[in-house]
């Protein structure tokens, strides 16, 4: 029994000895395959050094990489806008961050990735193999080309670069509709070098997918991504992308348009003030200058030339002119109002001239009653006769311009009634075309500015 219990014992022990060594002998077998792996080539000098690209060899960069040469070599581009910077009107301009990647298959590159412990893909040097010449034909800076110092090659010959920078690009501005304006910028890929028989661009993704993919990505400032259309021309060797953007309106609104549309009011509610005093031409003529300033400040923001006339410049030109004609017709009414003031100076004037005749006429009268007669008593039977008809003329004489000066200033008041009264039917009717005029122009402004685009 003693004997039974030692075999099992010897054997469990045994048995424990072997599994240690095999949990050892496993860890050893690790790192012995990670030797024996590095030693075999298990890095990425080994696949070029397999390639030949760690040779000073230049077949590799010279030639299109095809073994076939009837047919094009097909370069698939992928754009994809990070941020929009600038829109800018007055150079044509647009300003883009952009991520550009391009892949094309080399038929000489080729490798097992079981025989270098499964690497699949290694960079190297873009100068260490061909690539295409693609150029972006609205591009003005030259010196930000598209390039990248280093390629990425995968173990079935496929090649790809990927860029990343900040492109300025020219782009035709439409600001009919500033600001509510749709601009579409293009953005065209093209070789060259090569004709359509040599090589063809095409893209990875469609529109539609383009469009959903760069919302979720793009960063938005002053402009709204709206969406991107693809093009694609094989026989003239093009790739091209077309964004559209819609400008982000509220600043302008806020600080533009508002603030012209205030000082429209205010000069609406310019007619309540009085016409007598020179304090309404002065207001008018205050708001007057300061719509002058505001299209100034648009005379900075918009093109020296455009297709079509922008909205906005009809727009505050159309107020100026409307506050214009206010003014004139202020100046018209004050100019009535200050004719009545001057019949009616004339009339007072009028008024004293009789009764300075009067008081000249008893002056004379008296003085003749005291005048010593005593030399001629003789003749002056006869005088008094003379005088008596005299005096009798010049009372009739008297009481018939009485009736003339009576007669005129009551033409006077007639006139003077006449003129105020015309004023005042004046400024009501104006006033009244003023507010109709005013409200159907803005309501046309705006109609074009919101309806779609052409």
């Amino acid at each position: 029994m003693m004997l039974r219990s030692l075999f099992f014992l010897v054997l469990l022990l045994f048995h424990r000895g072997r599994d240690v060594q095999g949990e050892g002998g496993k860890k050893g077998q690790c790192k012995e395959d990670v030797q024996d792996k590095t030693a075999q080539g298990c890095a990425d000098y080994e696949v070029l050094n397999h390639l030949n690209l760690t040779s000073d060899k230049v077949m590799y960069t010279m030639g299109r990489p095809t073994r076939n040469n009837n047919r094009p070599l097909m370069v698939v581009i992928t754009l994809m806008p990070l941020a929009i910077l600038d829109v800018s009107e007055i150079d044509q301009t647009f300003v883009t961050h952009l991520e550009v990647n391009m892949k094309w298959t080399n038929d000489f590159i080729s490798w097992s990735p079981d025989d270098f412990c499964g690497i699949d893909k290694v960079v190297i040097p873009s100068d260490a193999l061909w690539k295409p010449y693609i150029t972006i034909t609205e591009m003005t800076d030259k010196e930000k080309a598209l390039t990248s110092p280093f390629l990425k090659i995968t173990s079935n010959g496929t090649t790809e670069v990927s860029i990343n920078q900040v492109m300025k690009t020219i782009c035709k501005m439409r600001v009919h509709k500033f600001p509510f304006d749709t601009q579409s910028c293009n953005i065209t890929f093209m070789s060259n070098l090569y004709d359509s028989e040599d090589l063809f661009l095409c893209s990875h993704y469609g529109t539609d997918t383009y469009t959903k993919k760069i919302l979720k990505t793009i960063t938005q400032y002053e402009w709204s991504f709206r969406n991107m259309t693809v093009h694609t021309w094989k026989i003239k060797r093009m790739l091209n992308f077309r964004i559209t953007v819609k400008r982000i309106s509220v600043i302008y609104i806020i600080n533009f348009l508002l603030p012209i549309f205030f000082l429209l009011c205010l000069d609406l509610f310019s007619f309540l003030l009085s016409d007598t005093g020179g304090e309404k031409v002065g207001f008018k003529i205050t708001i007057l200058l300061a719509v002058t300033v505001m299209q100034l400040i648009l005379n900075d923001l918009l093109p020296s030339s455009s297709e079509r006339i922008p909205i906005i410049v009809v727009y505050c030109i159309g107020i100026f002119t409307m506050m214009m004609l206010s003014l004139l017709e202020t100046l018209f009414v004050m100019y009535l109002i200050e004719k009545d003031s001057s019949l009616q100076e004339e009339k007072a004037v009028q008024d004293k001239i009789p009764a300075m005749k009067k008081y000249n006429a008893s002056s004379s009268d008296v003085t003749a009653f005291r005048r010593p007669s005593a030399a001629k008593e003789d003749t002056g039977i006869i005088q008094m006769e003379g005088q008596l008809a005299l005096d009798k003329l010049t009372d009739e004489l008297r009481e018939m311009k009485k009736m003339i000066t009576l007669l005129n200033s009551d033409r006077c008041e007639e006139k003077s009634g006449y003129w105020t009264k015309l004023a005042g039917r004046i400024n009501k009717i104006f006033g009244v075309c003023y507010v109709i005029c005013t409200a159907a122009f803005l309501a046309t402004i705006f109609l074009n500015w919101t309806s779609e685009e052409e």
